[in-house]
């Protein structure tokens, strides 16, 4: 999905401290959450069509950044 700069802007990446290293593995940085977002949905956390369709009504609802972090805490949950 595209970013505008205004949901980029809102994107703080709050969960950095247990999520950065696991991005630098990757080379994604933080103003690029539009990467971040796909590789956790498809490498991370390979999301069946419940848990994808749920991110898509967060997009919807909440926009992007909040999605994001929303996957974000997915990834803490289950991995940490």
């Amino acid at each position: 999905m595209d970013w505008t700069s205004e949901e980029k802007e809102k994107y703080k990446g709050i969960r950095e401290m247990e999520l950065g290293s696991l991005y630098a593995q990757e080379g994604i940085p933080i103003d690029k959450p539009e990467i971040r977002e796909i590789f956790l949905q498809e490498s991370v956390l390979n999301l069946d069509d419940e848990d994808y369709n749920l991110l898509l009504e967060k997009n919807k609802k909440n926009g992007k950044a909040e999605a994001l972090q929303m996957l974000e805490e997915l990834v803490i949950e289950k991995f940490f």
